[in-house]
């Protein structure tokens, strides 16, 4: 159940055999809802790894240190957004060594802000990101 703030509550229902059958022989079952609490897996979102969840919050530590960056003008960034550079946040990130600067942290950077914005976490135009929230 949804509203236009999110979701409201969230059921899982089950099928129950009643003992009872039908004209047709079949055992009729009822939905009942199941004792079982609902995942995340459950309502098709998408669990972030621990290095995304770090990489996300490190976004947003980067903004409440100050470190913004003003946004593009473009229609692509939502009107007073904040956000930083990719490089200050890459930067960030190397520095509390959440990628590897002896790897290639470029392209473990690339995994996980790109993961990032498929999910629908953060929003990028050109060399500027910021959280969706």
């Amino acid at each position: 159940m949804t509203n236009l703030n999110g979701v409201l509550a969230q059921f899982l229902l089950e099928a129950a055999d009643t003992g009872h059958v039908d004209d047709d022989g079949e055992v009729e079952t009822v939905a009942i809802i199941a004792r079982q609490d609902v995942s995340s897996s459950d309502t098709g979102e998408v669990k972030l790894s621990d290095k995304q969840q770090v990489a996300l919050s490190e976004l947003f530590n980067c903004i409440a240190d100050d470190e913004t960056a003003p946004p593009p003008n473009n229609v692509h960034v939502p009107t007073g957004v904040k956000g930083v550079t990719l490089t200050t946040w890459r930067n960030r990130l190397a520095a509390r060594g959440i990628i590897n600067p002896e790897g290639n942290p470029y392209q473990q950077f690339q995994r996980i802000h790109l993961k990032l914005q498929k999910l629908g976490k953060i929003g990028i135009w050109e060399d500027f990101v910021w959280p969706v929230v």
